[in-house]
Parts: C-alpha cells; sequence; structure tokens
C-alpha cells in the first residue's frame, strides 16, 4: 500500500485503535475462503497495520499524537494561561490566601 494511502487511513489511529482492528481483519480473513476476492482488501488492510505498527516500534520513546488529541491538548493549555495580574494558584474567595 502506498505511504500516503497508509498515512491518511492507519496514522491516524492509536495503536490500541489498530490492535483492535487487526484483530478483527485476522478473524475476517479466517472467515473468508480461500478463493475468496474479499480477502484481497483485507490482506491490504493488514499490510498497512503492520507497516505503522513496525514504523511505530522503530521510533524510540517518542510519543505520537493524532490530530484529535492535539487539538484536545491546545484546548486545555488555552485554559491554563492565566492573565497578568491575576493569583498563579488557586485561591478560595471564601477564606483569601490564608492556607498559602
Amino acid at each position: 500500500m502506498p505511504e500516503s494511502g497508509r498515512s491518511r487511513d492507519v496514522r491516524g489511529l492509536t495503536a490500541s485503535e489498530l490492535e483492535r482492528i487487526r484483530r478483527e481483519l485476522r478473524a475476517s480473513l479466517a472467515l473468508a475462503r480461500p478463493d475468496s476476492l474479499a480477502r484481497v482488501p483485507i490482506l491490504a488492510h493488514l499490510s498497512a497495520i503492520d507497516a505503522e505498527l513496525a514504523e511505530r516500534a522503530q521510533t524510540p520513546d517518542i510519543m505520537k499524537l493524532t490530530p484529535d488529541q492535539l487539538a484536545t491538548i491546545g484546548q486545555l493549555s488555552d485554559q491554563m494561561v492565566v492573565p497578568l495580574g491575576q493569583a498563579a494558584v488557586p485561591v478560595d474567595r471564601r477564606r483569601g490566601l490564608s492556607r498559602w
């Protein structure tokens, strides 16, 4: 399967999603007759998943995030920004800063 097709299809999936899909495809392959044309796309998908998992295994200690995960991190980061002049520690308005 070409690199561009694989990136579109499987790069955005998490490792657990890839493993789940891989198990389902292997089950489908086991049920397909040996001469069935249905085996062709199943084998192509399995090949793309195996290639993606192999590539990820070669990348040491780098966390690959999906675009959705990156967007979520960006949203959380935006929420954490404290405007200038505001306290950098949580303030209980009833108690003020007495506990700090």
